[in-house]
């Protein structure tokens, strides 16, 4: 039986860290990209808006600026929900290689993107008990062929 190596990072561990390396790109993506709309708001949006400059719509300054913060806060809700969603999608693609491995034996397991460690790792279990599957029927067979032989043999 093989010993588990502590030291090495476990896949959690390494999934966490590029998940976490992953959202942080994303924030200062977001961040960068909030800066632009706030920018962009108040060069072209604000002065069409508010009594003050007689724009179109003639809303309030409250109100335009709750329509500037509003706009960044729901597309961080909407980016977080989706990039949150897709380690959920990769934990049923684990349950479903987990069933494939426990049914079909002889198709290789294929997951997506960002789990190509996991699937080296259940393709190689499922070779391994493939082997011992294979070694466990030839015992069976040598102990059939010795109780055989020594039936035989005792007539």
């Amino acid at each position: 039986m093989k010993k588990y190596d502590t030291k090495k990072p476990t896949f959690r561990k390494e999934f966490s860290r590029s998940l976490n390396l992953q959202y942080i790109k994303l924030l200062a993506l977001f961040l960068s990209l909030t800066f632009l709309w706030v920018l962009f708001f108040f060069k072209f949006i604000d002065p069409k808006l508010t009594y003050d400059s007689g724009g179109y719509l003639a809303i309030s300054t409250t109100a335009s600026l709750a329509f500037m913060v509003a706009v960044p806060i729901v597309a961080w809700f909407l980016l977080s929900f989706w990039f949150f969603k897709r380690p959920m999608r990769q934990l049923d693609d684990l349950a479903k290689a987990s069933t494939q491995l426990a049914l079909d034996k002889t198709v290789p397991i294929t997951l997506g993107r960002g789990l190509s460690g996991v699937e080296a790792e259940l393709n190689r279990v499922r070779e391994e008990a493939l082997k011992n599957e294979q070694a466990l029927q030839e015992a069976e067979l040598k102990k059939n062929d010795l109780l055989m032989y020594l039936a035989h043999d005792l007539k």
